[in-house]
């Protein structure tokens, strides 16, 4: 209506018109732009509706990412301190295992002392038959160490490729969500021009309908006062008549008196 208003010549054809018609023109336009403004008020509440839902599930697929890269963080801590609990045991494991060889070994070759001391001189000529090379300490340690429990890098790896998916899926959606916000914001605009546009166009053949019914009643004020102004000299005639003195009546000849003195006259 605003820009309707800023229309000169709308204003100078408005103001042209009689009252009665003028009034008329007011309410019907008032009436023509709330339809307008009741439609883009439900368009805006439609919206704010939509972008309502949108944000809450934004919201419910963002906990969802944070609950899962808190699971996926704690099982990696976890599985850190296990490796770290396992690299700090394993050296004093294998202290005990080294100790525990040196000891018997220690003892064995004191039996063996013993036996080479008590032996006789024959049997010095004996030949022995070359002892068996018994394992290194280091190798029944290695053997015996228990092995640390590895972590599970391929779950981990999975776990962290799901996550980034989901998470590269939600930012995909949310762009495409942005861009379908966008198109209806700007079909919005669009329509919304349109109906402005419209409404102008409207509200301009209501002011030539009510230019049309101004001059429609002008024409037939004037025809009314033409025939009020008719019969006004139709009774000023009627009322001069009846003013005006009539002729005095001729009277009627009743003697013989009265004929001789009218052919005396015509004769004269």
């Amino acid at each position: 209506m605003d820009e309707l208003l800023k229309n000169k010549e709308f204003k100078a054809r408005m103001s042209s018109l009689s009252p009665g018609v003028k009034q008329w023109f007011i309410n019907a336009l008032v009436d023509l732009f709330e339809q307008e403004s009741e439609y883009v008020i439900d368009v805006l509440e439609d919206c704010r509706y939509e972008l309502g839902m949108t944000a809450n599930s934004f919201k419910g697929e963002s906990e969802q990412l944070r609950a899962a890269s808190r699971m996926l963080e704690e099982k990696r801590d976890e599985n850190g301190r296990s490796v770290s609990r396992a690299s700090r045991d394993s050296p004093s494991r294998l202290s005990l295992v080294n100790e525990g060889t040196g000891r018997r070994d220690r003892s064995r070759r004191r039996m063996c002392i013993s036996d080479d001391d008590g032996r006789s001189p024959s049997s010095l000529s004996v030949p022995s038959y070359p002892v068996g090379r018994s394992p290194s300490p280091s190798a029944r340690g290695a053997r015996s160490l228990p092995v640390s429990p590895q972590p599970p890098i391929k779950s981990i790896e999975e776990e962290t490729k799901a996550i980034l998916q989901t998470m590269s899926d939600a930012d995909a959606h949310a762009q495409r969500e942005r861009e379908r916000q966008q198109d209806r914001l700007e079909r919005i605009r669009r329509q919304k021009k349109f109906l402005a546009e419209d409404r102008t166009a409207q509200a301009m053949k209501l002011l030539e309908k009510a230019l049309e019914m101004d001059r429609v009643l002008a024409k037939d004020k004037e025809r009314q006062g033409k025939m009020l102004q008719d019969k006004l000299q139709d009774l000023k005639k009627r009322r001069n008549n009846r003013s005006s003195p009539s002729p005095a009546p001729t009277p009627p000849l009743n003697n013989a008196q009265d004929i001789e003195v009218i052919e005396d006259l015509e004769t004269y």
